[in-house]
């Protein structure tokens, strides 16, 4: 078998004023603004406000992380915030944060660690979504791909809204996910495996009686593969796999091969799965 690629550590960083950097090569200190300086180490992004006289903190700029296929990579805000961003996925947020709210944009999936400030909440657009928290960790999954907005809370509590419906709007508990279909305009709330929601942060891929579909759907977005079925049925199995994403390919292949209901044979970057007979 031909060697499929890992996934790794990298983003792309877009400023306002439109200049882009490319994180897994830039290393050095940024400086935006007269105390605003952007630090890039241990693939981790840092924004630094440092305290100033200069009267301008009403001159916010936002900015735009971007993780690309096959990336990740996690970022501290201005205020102390801690996020990690899954593969395709990305981040728009402020330089510093002004005003009585906290408000940032997320598409694709990443985990949240905000930082606790009672007189100004933190708050996650998405899509037509709104998710509103004072200081807590929770997980969003809201890639363009999803027949859903998810919202799993680890810890704390946060309000979730639908931005047209203020009159539908839930308050979750640690271990509930709020979730948002494309087909329906109501959030529905159930208990989760939330060590499960968010293993992929802790560098693991957990799967417990999921679809070989979305199983596969969640690989590609981390392994440089394309996935063929033989027979769309294929993708209704159900599986128990638990990996590590440091895995080669080969590894992860072994896991799956050991069942009694489908053949994969790799062609390139193909991964064409069939029926067993």
């Amino acid at each position: 078998m031909e060697s499929i690629s890992t996934g790794s550590h990298k983003a792309k960083l877009t400023l306002a004023d439109g200049s882009e950097y490319d994180l897994s090569q830039f290393k050095q200190d940024i400086k935006i603004s007269e105390d605003v300086l952007i630090t890039n180490k241990n693939n981790t992004l840092r924004f630094e406000k440092k305290d100033s006289t200069s009267g301008n903190d009403k001159l916010v700029q936002y900015n735009t992380i971007a993780v690309p296929r096959f990336g990740e990579y996690s970022i501290t805000l201005a205020d102390g915030t801690k996020v990690w961003l899954n593969a395709m996925s990305s981040l728009k947020f402020p330089d510093k944060f002004s005003g009585n709210e906290r408000q940032v944009l997320v598409e694709g999936e990443a985990f949240f660690d905000v930082a606790k400030n009672k007189d100004k909440p933190f708050i996650v657009n998405c899509n037509n979504t709104r998710i509103k928290v004072l200081g807590t960790e929770f997980n969003i999954r809201a890639y363009a791909d999803d027949k859903a907005i998810a919202t799993t809370l680890v810890e704390g509590s946060v309000q979730m809204s639908i931005n047209d419906r203020p009159d539908a709007t839930v308050i979750l508990k640690p271990g509930d996910q709020g979730r948002l279909e494309d087909a329906e305009n109501n959030i529905t709330v159930e208990k989760v495996d939330v060590s499960s929601v968010v293993a992929w942060k802790m560098g693991e891929f957990v799967f417990k009686n999921k679809t070989l579909g979305y199983i596969m759907d969640e690989l590609s977005r981390w392994y440089d593969i394309n996935v063929v079925y033989d027979d769309l049925e294929l993708k209704n199995e159900k599986f128990y796999v638990f990996l590590d994403r440091s895995d080669d390919f080969k590894t992860v292949l072994k896991k799956f091969v050991e069942t009694e209901n489908i053949n994969i044979r790799v062609k390139g970057n193909n991964v064409i799965i069939s029926k067993r007979k």
